[in-house]
């Protein structure tokens, strides 16, 4: 889930800087945990991936040439 305002939503990223935060994202959680706290990362990586019954495998999908 993301938090944002419209009115000042932004990239600043560029090709030779481009590990920056947009603007304007005040909080994210990703999978129930905290990412972003009032536009600043919280170190928090819980990667893990959330999906449905519509996702596909990669590898299943470039054996099948989705």
């Amino acid at each position: 889930m993301v938090i944002f305002d419209p009115q000042t939503i932004g990239n600043r990223a560029t090709f030779a800087d481009s590990h920056q935060l947009s603007t304007g994202v005040a909080d994210v959680w990703v999978n129930g945990v905290r990412v972003l706290a009032e536009g600043a990362h919280t170190g928090a990586r819980p990667e893990r991936i959330v999906d449905g019954p519509g996702r596909k495998s990669y590898l299943f999908c470039a054996a099948a040439r989705c």
